[in-house]
């Protein structure tokens, strides 16, 4: 066996047969990160076929050459033999290019029954592991959230949770509506979301997974002249429901309790609509193109779907345009054939007091199960020139969009 670098065509030839990657294993990733980051494929190859890979993204940090591998190498780490081979070799290699270390986060479940073998393996062959962090300490999510869209469409809601369904439906009943835009509306995501990621970024993400149709922006868009003309018609529905009730107590001589019951809930009913119509109003008048309200970046890899990125308008945060964004989203892609549906980190379900528990319900609320990975290892390859590097900066904010 024997490691090279691999050119990008051989790269992507050997991530479309490996059966279990994650975008952020891809070249179209190296490409969108790499004014930050100097891309290297790596394979091992045996009887010349390529067995493991790995993308390694390199960065000089205070003159020193590191490396992040995002969601950590291409090889079946059950498979511990293989693992002590390409990790000798790797070191070997990957001393030449004058690196001290490289940081990885690979997909290995603490639900794997194998892991604590896995696990052991990987610290007698001198990884280091960063511990178990419940929030957003590490480069990559410990936690994970996804969706099994294996289900049909029907029961995949009505397992969402029940105010999340009322919510959709609300969303809708109010005129929100959901869009597919262009690289032109990554203006939208980004000025929902530019306190974590720049323009450029997104632009960048957008270029290089497009080339195969593997992105698309979504948005969720108030309209808010349908919104005024439906409050409208259920006012005008309400109101002349109500009448019908004044006259039926007029002309009866009878018991009108139910009547008088009926009638005082039909009026709380027109007020709320009345106070909702001057709000439907107001932002007709301020805002009569709409109001985005919501935004999502996907990315399908393979038969999976990964929400990259999402964000939302904190104002309208009442119309629920998230959640009748994400479950179109899903829809579509369900319609497809997509097989699970990537939400995004999360941190620990488990927690006590957690101050991110607003993430945690919100996504889980779609009936997502957590995925819990081992977390960040790091290996050293130069063992001098890490000492060194060690003592100039510790590593912190590699990835920073």
């Amino acid at each position: 066996m024997k490691m090279r670098e691999l050119t990008t065509e051989e790269f992507n030839e050997f991530i479309k047969i490996f059966p279990n990657s994650s975008l952020f294993q891809t070249s179209e990733y190296s490409l969108a990160v790499r004014k930050s980051f100097k891309p290297l494929y790596l394979g091992l190859e045996q009887d010349g076929k390529i067995i493991a890979g790995a993308l390694i993204l390199i960065k000089k940090l205070v003159g020193f050459n590191y490396g992040y591998c995002p969601r950590g190498f291409l090889i079946d780490y059950s498979n511990l033999e293989l693992v002590a081979t390409w990790t000798k070799e790797m070191k070997k290699f990957l001393f030449k290019y004058n690196i001290v270390a490289i940081k990885l986060a690979p997909p290995i479940l603490k639900s794997n029954p194998n892991y604590q073998t896995i696990f052991q393996h990987l610290q007698k062959l001198d990884y280091y592991h960063f511990g178990y962090n419940n929030f957003f300490e590490a480069l990559s999510p410990r936690y994970e959230a996804v969706i099994d869209l294996n289900e049909d469409l029907e029961t995949l809601f009505l397992n969402i949770k029940k105010s999340f369904r009322t919510k959709i439906r609300s969303a809708a009943q109010r005129a929100v509506k959901i869009y597919r835009g262009t690289v032109e509306d990554l203006i939208i995501l980004h000025n929902q979301t530019k306190e974590d990621h720049n323009l450029r970024y997104l632009q960048d993400l957008y270029l290089h997974f497009n080339k195969n149709a593997q992105i698309s922006v979504f948005y969720a868009k108030l309209d808010t002249c349908d919104y005024l003309t439906r409050l409208e018609k259920r006012f005008s529905k309400v109101e002349q429901e109500a009448d019908q009730i004044n006259d039926l107590i007029m002309h009866n001589s009878g018991d009108n309790n139910r009547l008088i019951t009926r009638k005082m809930n039909l009026d709380q009913k027109l007020g709320n609509l009345k106070s909702e119509l001057i709000t439907a109003s107001n932002l007709n008048q301020k805002k009569p193109e709409g109001i985005n309200i919501a935004s999502a970046l996907i990315i399908n890899h393979k038969t999976d779907i990964y929400m990259l990125i999402d964000g939302h308008n904190k104002e309208y945060t009442n119309f629920n345009g998230k959640h009748l964004l994400i479950w179109k989203i899903l829809e579509k892609y369900h319609k497809l054939g997509y097989k699970k549906f990537y939400l995004g980190g999360i941190t620990n379900p488990n927690l006590k007091e957690n101050p991110y528990q607003g993430l945690n319900d919100f996504k889980l609320g779609f009936n997502a199960n957590v995925l819990e990975y081992l977390g960040d290892l790091e290996i050293i390859i130069n063992q001098t020139k890490y000492f060194m590097f060690k003592k100039s900066k510790p590593i912190t904010n590699m990835i920073k969009k």
